[in-house]
């Protein structure tokens, strides 16, 4: 019984740890291992260079972090999108949310130079040029 209550109690504070986070600003990222064992990761919205769906499987998407890192997660795009800070972020595809911070330059009205840890290229979709112009000037 006072393993089983240690448990109880190490879950409940390890719960209280994580909606902290949550409130100082992290985003939780709750996903499964290679395992298939549910993990949970907080993360700072900043640490966050893009997002976009898995290639084979829509329903999953894949945060692309500066360690280069990659946390897939089941959720869709739009959702995602939704949670994360409107300001800091901008989807430039149907398939890609970026964020703005990390955006180097816009090569050919085409594509979208990021900066982490490599140069990272991101196709910019005809319906959303407008949107990252504006935000490029935003920026200068």
């Amino acid at each position: 019984m006072e393993k089983a209550f240690k448990d109880i109690e190490r879950l409940d504070l390890e719960n209280r740890l994580l909606r902290q986070k949550q409130q100082v600003g992290y985003i939780l990222l709750d996903y499964r291992d290679l395992h298939g064992e549910s993990r949970k990761v907080c993360v700072w919205p900043e640490d966050i260079i893009y997002i976009n769906p898995q290639e084979n499987n829509a329903n999953y998407i894949e945060y692309h972090l500066n360690d280069d890192s990659v946390h897939v997660v089941k959720k869709p795009l739009k959702k995602a999108f939704e949670e994360l800070d409107d300001k800091d972020f901008l989807q430039v595809h149907r398939s890609y949310v970026v964020n703005r911070s990390k955006i180097s330059e816009l090569y050919k009205n085409e594509t979208l130079i990021l900066h982490g840890n490599q140069k990272i290229e991101i196709p910019v979709s005809r319906g959303y040029r407008k949107i990252v112009k504006n935000a490029l000037k935003q920026l200068e």
